[in-house]
């Protein structure tokens, strides 16, 4: 699963907010809404990738807060 305070936190420390998050996965933002908050069960890899780049994370930042490919359906 993945880790929504660590996901929460990335998206507030660089002010993006689901609408955007949402919008940037291509998910309505009541879907990423719904996923946030049964703790991530339900994203993509592909999903994920997207957020890894909209967020600029690298690798171990991905890894720290479990957006983490072994973690998504």
């Amino acid at each position: 699963m993945v880790n929504i305070n660590g996901l929460k936190s990335a998206l507030q420390e660089r002010n993006i907010t689901i609408n955007q998050a949402s919008e940037a996965i291509g998910i309505n933002p009541a879907t990423f809404f719904r996923r946030i908050s049964k703790h991530g069960v339900k994203f993509t890899v592909e999903e994920i990738d997207k957020l890894a780049e909209l967020l600029n994370l690298d690798g171990p930042t991905i890894q720290s807060i479990s957006l983490d490919r072994k973690s998504v359906v």
